[in-house]
């Protein structure tokens, strides 16, 4: 099938805020915060300000570098990617020389596809593995929405030591878990999951660097991504953030 994957992206963001509840700005209330454990406190109380209000959407524009397997030289990729926060969803638009690729998430329904030229499609992902990915995807790309990550009827909070935390998420009966580590300043630095890579869960790892104040949040403007694999660990993205707007009228 030839088609130009880009004419699609619109569709796709429509539909991803078609399925949006609407929104209602209200701030946080920092009495959660009690109920969280310690380190999860030490984050909120750090990255967000007074009176910051609930993040319902956002966008953003990166730059980086990706590869598809250890033995690849570097590609230079730029992407553009909106967020949804309730229902959880994203759609992901990336391209590196000679390949472009659409990641989504949209109404519980994940898809991964790339295209060579732009218009041959070669991989058109989509099961509940994907699914899971997804969903994953997502809770990990949470820190750039913080206030996505406050306790709810979704998502709890479970210490595991004084610097670290599992969080649990749950959305139309899909499940997944991550365990980040906080550090002495309140910053989510690293995150743990296990995630299907093709048809076998797999140690999966994001690492978070530069955080700086956006819209009163501290939110972290570098990331790297990497499978732990038993023969070793393979980072694929590098992904810096060069624009990140929120609450994106739904005028699509």
């Amino acid at each position: 099938m030839h088609f130009n994957p880009f004419s699609s992206f619109s569709r796709h963001i429509k539909r991803l805020f078609s399925v949006s509840g609407k929104f209602q700005p209200k701030p946080v209330d920092p009495v959660l915060f009690d109920r969280l454990p310690a380190p999860a406190q030490r984050y909120f109380k750090h990255v967000l300000t007074e009176n910051q209000n609930y993040i319902s959407s956002a966008r953003l524009i990166h730059d980086g570098e990706f590869r598809v397997n250890p033995n690849q030289k570097w590609s230079k990729i730029k992407g553009e990617e909106y967020f949804t926060i309730e229902p959880p969803g994203f759609v992901w638009r990336g391209k590196v020389p000679f390949m472009s690729a659409t990641d989504l998430f949209i109404n519980k329904q994940g898809n991964l596809q790339i295209h060579l030229f732009q218009t041959i499609r070669i991989i058109n992902k989509k099961d509940e593995k994907i699914n899971q990915g997804e969903l994953l995807r997502w809770l990990a790309e949470a820190p750039w929405f913080p206030t996505a990550l406050l306790p709810s009827k979704n998502l709890s909070w479970e210490k595991i030591n004084d610097s670290e935390c599992k969080i649990i998420f749950s959305s139309e009966g899909i499940d997944v878990d991550a365990r980040v580590h906080i550090n002495n300043k309140g910053e989510i630095t690293k995150l743990q999951a296990k995630r299907f890579k093709d048809d076998t869960l797999n140690n999966w790892t994001g690492i978070y660097n530069n955080y700086q104040k956006v819209n009163g949040m501290l939110i972290p403007m570098s990331c790297e991504v990497s499978w732990n694999l038993e023969e070793g660990d393979f980072c694929y993205a590098r992904f810096n953030i060069k624009k990140i707007e929120y609450n994106i009228p739904k005028q699509f």
